[in-house]
């Protein structure tokens, strides 16, 4: 890439740093060394248990089913400003989270429903205390209670892998310290609430076994009842689960900076962007640097603080720049490297830090004045 302004640059015979440019120059073609952070949209499980604890109200009304799925695309309502200044853990966009915030609510509802289904069996179980006639009812709703469990055990050992999936897919740093917590308390509470859960079961069975023998005893009766009672407060922690898991999920909606920078590229409100997708890039904030790399017969030629001409099909004007580090010793260049000769072997690399903010990674061409050192 040539530039006509790098010509002018030349022609006008500049002097810097105490060398004397000569009217030719040294073109080298090489990359902007700064890499961008690519700062990307969420991946959401959006978290959704039963309504009913697991079990059948007593009022008969039926149950939703426990599952778990990945969150639909996501639509940018905001993003930071390009070329704005951002520090570590600033607000860089937020995503549309009506349905996200509709999933907390639903989340906290199923975890009072389930606390509730404590106090249906209490009063079932004051029920039996009163009428015999109900020890009939009773086993009828054991078996019931069972068949229920029996369905609900595989779904409790599914959300706790999916719970775990989560965990294992947030990454292990500072900023996601709180939420990783928060989701290894759940899966305690989870492991702990499935073994209740198998516990009651155990009971229910024995109760159920006893009732057979004798539906009079009342006693019997109760213990069947107790052992249900074991399994409903078994699902508390398991809708405590889900209601965290929301809350997180809504939390991730509003991206944050993971390190300080310039806002540098960043997708447009209104967008909706897949799971994974590129929210915005962020470049380091300080000087931009450029590597060339030349001969050693030509990097015997260039002068430290020397003024170079920038050029890339990129930039609209000419850029300019300085030399600020000579390599010590010629080397082979990494594969990734522009080179303007093809043949070249080993060669110099050669630093130059820009007057402006150079794109992260970009290619870049150089015109390197020839000086000569004053021996004045």
């Amino acid at each position: 890439m040539k530039s006509q302004g790098a010509a002018t640059l030349l022609a006008l015979g500049l002097v810097v740093s105490g060398c004397s440019s000569a009217t030719t120059s040294i073109e080298a073609s090489g990359r902007v060394d700064t890499d961008a952070v690519v700062v990307s949209a969420p991946r959401i499980v959006v978290p959704g248990t039963d309504l009913n604890a697991g079990f059948a109200p007593v009022t008969g009304q039926g149950q939703s089913p426990v599952r778990a799925s990945v969150a639909p695309q996501l639509r940018l309502i905001w993003v930071k400003p390009v070329g704005s200044q951002v520090a570590t853990g600033d607000l860089v966009a937020r995503f549309d989270a009506a349905a996200l915030r509709a999933g907390v609510v639903k989340a906290r509802a199923e975890r009072e429903m389930a606390r509730a289904q404590v106090g249906v069996i209490d009063d079932n179980l004051a029920t039996v205390a009163d009428n015999r006639a109900n020890a009939l009812d009773t086993q009828a709703m054991i078996r019931d209670k069972l068949a229920q469990a029996k369905k609900m055990r595989p779904v409790l050992v599914k959300n706790l892998r999916e719970l775990k999936a989560t965990l294992a897919s947030i990454p292990d740093i500072p900023q996601t310290a709180e939420q990783r917590a928060k989701l290894k308390a759940a899966i305690a509470k989870l492991s702990a609430a499935l073994r209740q859960l198998d516990a009651g079961v155990a009971k229910a069975k024995a109760g159920l076994a006893k009732l057979s023998d004798g539906l009079g005893k009342l006693t019997d009766a109760k213990d069947s009842l107790d052992g249900v009672r074991d399994t409903v407060v078994a699902q508390a922690p398991a809708a405590d689960a889900a209601l965290t898991l929301a809350r997180w999920q809504l939390g991730q909606a509003r991206v944050a900076a993971p390190e300080d920078g310039i806002l540098e590229s960043a997708a447009n409100p209104g967008e909706v962007l897949a799971p994974g997708a590129t929210v915005a890039t962020i470049r380091s904030s300080g000087p931009a640097t450029a590597t060339v790399w030349i001969s050693p017969e030509n990097s015997a030629r260039v002068c430290l603080g020397d003024k170079v001409a920038l050029t890339a099909d990129w930039a609209q004007r000419e850029l300019a720049g300085s030399v600020s580090a000579i390599g010590a010793r010629a080397d082979y260049p990494p594969t990734r490297q522009t080179t303007t000769d093809i043949h070249l072997t080993r060669a110099v690399p050669i630093t130059i830090t820009a007057d402006q903010t150079l794109p992260a990674g970009a290619p870049i061409d150089v015109a390197l004045t020839i000086c000569t050192r004053s021996t004045s």
